[in-house]
């Protein structure tokens, strides 16, 4: 496995993460936004090793091979009371680190895929926006909601609704965000996960009427 290494873009994505804060009304108390946001974590590298070779040579009960991409996750994301979960994070297909890109929310009580989006609905979601922030193309920012209705001018139309129904985030139950970067280009396996920089989560409220 293999990586263009995107430490580079770490100061950008912590500063885009700042103004998306700025952007709702909601700044932050620090600005790497510590005290908002979490990182996602990454699934293939120590201590997790979930998936792959490595988990079996732990004795863990692993999801196969899964080399074609690399996986992270963040959990315990809650929506019955106006929380708005923006993703900030850098866009595989644009670093060179995947072909494809996926980003889920998953009912993690019963390890069910609910929601995804495809890599190509990222694309543009931060060029126009935010203050015009340097290698924009490289990164993006996503909404996850109960309702996306009326949040347009905030979230420029880059938000996925959750419903509260049985087979998506039921009320009160949490979600996991989960980002794989499929296949980097010029292989036929993911990027290695420990060169890629992890997604960011930041915690916002549906603004008051």
């Amino acid at each position: 496995r293999t990586a263009t290494p995107e430490a580079y873009l770490k100061s950008d994505l912590d500063e885009l993460v700042y103004a998306v804060s700025e952007a709702w009304g909601q700044p932050c108390t620090n600005p790497d936004c510590a005290d908002r946001s979490a990182t996602f974590i990454d699934t293939q590298s120590h201590p997790f090793n979930l998936v792959g070779p490595k988990c079996d040579d732990i004795g863990m009960d692993c999801l196969a091979d899964t080399q074609d991409a690399s996986y992270q996750f963040r959990p315990g994301h809650y929506f019955d009371d106006g929380q708005v979960w923006a993703v900030v994070g850098t866009l595989g297909t644009e670093t060179g680190n995947a072909t494809y890109v996926s980003l889920g929310l998953n009912q993690t009580y019963m390890r069910l895929g609910a929601k995804n989006v495809d890599g190509s609905a990222l694309e543009g979601s931060v060029s126009d926006f935010y203050g015009g922030r340097a290698n924009s193309d490289k990164l993006y920012v996503y909404y996850f909601t109960r309702d996306c209705k009326g949040l347009e001018d905030l979230t420029h139309g880059f938000c996925m609704s959750v419903e509260a129904t049985e087979l998506v985030i039921p009320a009160g139950r949490a979600g996991t965000l989960v980002e794989r970067d499929y296949m980097a280009v010029g292989t036929q396996r993911g990027p290695d996960s420990e060169l890629t920089l992890p997604s960011r989560v930041l915690r916002l409220l549906v603004p008051a009427d």
